[in-house]
C-alpha cells in the first residue's frame, strides 16, 4: 500500500515496478487477493496498459523532440524443460509501464525465446503507433546481429533476425541495447509466467500465445485484444 496519489504512482517507474514485482512473489504462494473495487481496478489496469503518450509536440526533428516520445523496451526469452515464453516491458516517456507475457507452443531454442520476446516487444510498440523506441535486452546474440556486430550464421536465427530489422524499419528511430540479467529482471520474471497468469494479475499482464516462429507469419503484425 502507499499513501501516495494514484497519479504519482502509476507514473513513478520506481513504484509501478515495486507493484508488479511484489505481485510476481506472491503469485509463488496460495495467496488469495480481492480487489477492492474489480471495475475500478479494470479500468486502472486498462488505462496502464493501453495509455500512450498524449499532448505530443509536433515534430521539429530535433533529439529533444525525439526524446519526448521516446519509449524503452526491456524483453526477455526464457526456454525451460517445461516452458517457452518471453516477457516484454513497455515504459513511457512519462513513466507509465505496461506488462506482456509471451507463450509459445511450439519448440524453439533460448536464442529463439530470446527473439520472440523481443520482436513482440516490438510489434506491440508498432501496434501502440509509437515513433521512437529504446530496446534493451540481456541477449548478446539478438542484440549483436541486429547491430551487425556478430553474424547470423543458423538459417532459424537468420530469419528472426530478418524479421526484427523488417519491423524496426518501421520506427522513425531506435536503438539497441544490452544490459545485464540483473537489469532485465521484469521481463524475465514476465517470461517465467508464460504458463498461466496468477488471478490477481490478470489485470495487470496482458499474455499473448503464439503457435508458430514469427518469421512463418505472412503478415508478423500483433493484434492486441480487450481483456
Amino acid at each position: 500500500m502507499t499513501d501516495q496519489p494514484l497519479g504519482e504512482v502509476l507514473r513513478d517507474p520506481s513504484s509501478s515496478g515495486r507493484v508488479i514485482k511484489w505481485a510476481m512473489v506472491l503469485s509463488q504462494y496460495d495467496i488469495s487477493y480481492q480487489p477492492r473495487s474489480s471495475k475500478k481496478g479494470q479500468v486502472i489496469a486498462d488505462f496502464m496498459v493501453e495509455c500512450t503518450a498524449r499532448g505530443k509536440p509536433e515534430e521539429d526533428g530535433t533529439d529533444q523532440e525525439r526524446k519526448k516520445e521516446l519509449w524503452e523496451i526491456h524483453s526477455d526469452g526464457s526456454c525451460t524443460k517445461d516452458d517457452l515464453g518471453g516477457g516484454a516491458v513497455l515504459t513511457s516517456p512519462e513513466g507509465f509501464k505496461a506488462y506482456h507475457s509471451f507463450k509459445f507452443t511450439f519448440r524453439a531454442t533460448n536464442n529463439e525465446a530470446e527473439y520472440e520476446a523481443l520482436i513482440g516487444g516490438i510489434q506491440i510498440a508498432l501496434f501502440m503507433k509509437i515513433k521512437h523506441i529504446r530496446l534493451k535486452s540481456d541477449s548478446k546474440l539478438a542484440i549483436g546481429q541486429l547491430k551487425g556486430e556478430m553474424e547470423a550464421k543458423e538459417g532459424r536465427l537468420k530469419r528472426y533476425r530478418d524479421c526484427a530489422r523488417t519491423l524496426l524499419g518501421q520506427f522513425e528511430s531506435y536503438e539497441l541495447i544490452y544490459v545485464p540479467r540483473e537489469e532485465n529482471e521484469e521481463a524475465d520474471m514476465l517470461a517465467k509466467l508464460c504458463r498461466t497468469i496468477p488471478v490477481h494479475m490478470e489485470g495487470m499482464v496482458r499474455q499473448h500465445e503464439r503457435i508458430c516462429p514469427v518469421w512463418e507469419e505472412a503478415v508478423p503484425v500483433l493484434e492486441i485484444s480487450g481483456p
